[in-house]
């Protein structure tokens, strides 16, 4: 007797998932740093990932400080890095949260 694999098995391996979503993240978070207080438009984060907000929910939960600025007259919001919650040295060296 054949099996039909389960559809939440189909796609990337979860690993490969995880490692694809990480990547975005991390593409997203030095766009928002090198961005400074200019800040990124949810357009912008668009081309780099689709489902940009979910990478902003991660680095929120990791603890890194992301504003939101919104405009009424436009659907378009603008993103600015503000830093990270912890902001704690070790011997010389920034723990990045999530890492």
């Amino acid at each position: 007797m054949q099996t039909v694999e389960e559809p939440s098995r189909i796609g990337l391996p979860p690993e490969a998932a995880e490692a694809k979503h990480n990547g975005q993240k991390e593409r997203i978070l030095k766009m928002l740093q090198a961005a400074g207080a200019r800040g990124c438009t949810n357009e912008e984060l668009n081309r780099v990932a689709f489902r940009y907000a979910s990478s902003l929910h991660r680095l929120r939960r990791d603890g890194w400080q992301i504003e939101t600025v919104g405009r009424k007259d436009t659907e378009l919001a603008r993103y600015i890095y503000k830093g990270n919650a912890f902001n704690v040295e070790d011997n010389g060296q920034l723990i990045i949260p999530g890492a």
